[in-house]
């Protein structure tokens, strides 16, 4: 499953999401981008990840291998239609970038720090200690902030890190990190509920469009 918008335009980007309770609180977000981008000649594809939305594997027996093939695929299609796959990663999705021709990336994070905060999370919500969640999440399915993830998932994501080659990073101005641009706009993955900010989903719109513009081919 995926959606997608600006269908027949002549650049498509594959859009990376958010990972886990950040993909929620970054939906309307993420969705709010795309049409912006279809306004502005830029499609987008923006997948169902294995074990999340509307897909029908349980994310108890799912791997980052498993997303990782997934957008393998959508980037071979794209460089079969347009002769390069360029991604736009939000926070987590990031990790899933590595096959991408040139990536913009909105506060990339690597997977040991999305972890970081979903057992962090638990930990307060329970009796049980951060280090044995993190004992019992590396060899049995694990509920992490409302997430069951596989074993496989959790050590990969631990040990997954970001390339850098080829990759553009924009930031909020008050959001501390390595960037190459600093945007005015609301962090809605630290929200407690789903949000938008209309003027961010704009600076990211044109910072996309100014970075596109620059990429081998348009």
């Amino acid at each position: 499953m995926l959606l997608r918008h600006g269908i027949g335009l002549p650049l498509t980007v594959l859009v990376l999401p958010a990972l886990f309770e950040e993909a929620n609180r970054m939906r309307r977000f993420t969705v709010s981008l795309m049409r912006a981008l279809a306004m502005r000649g830029i499609g987008s594809i923006l997948p169902d990840l294995p074990g999340t939305g509307e897909s029908l594997r349980p994310l108890s027996e799912v791997s980052l291998d498993d997303w990782r093939e997934v957008v393998s695929t959508l980037a071979s299609n794209l460089r079969q239609d347009q002769g390069q796959c360029l991604t736009v990663a939000i926070r987590g999705g990031a990790i899933l970038d590595t096959t991408a021709d040139h990536g913009w990336r909105l506060v990339p994070e690597t997977g040991e720090r999305v972890l970081r905060d979903m057992v962090r999370a638990t930990a307060l919500s329970s009796t049980t200690t951060a280090t044995e969640i993190d004992r019992r999440a590396r060899v049995e399915p694990t509920l992490l902030a409302g997430q069951t993830l596989s074993p496989a998932l959790y050590c990969q994501l631990a040990a997954a890190t970001l390339s850098s080659s080829g990759r553009r990073t924009a930031r909020p101005v008050e959001d501390i990190g390595t960037r190459d641009e600093a945007l005015v706009g609301t962090r809605l993955w630290r929200n407690a509920e789903p949000g938008d900010d209309p003027e961010f989903v704009l600076a990211c719109v044109n910072s996309i469009e100014n970075w596109s513009a620059t990429c081998a081919i348009h």
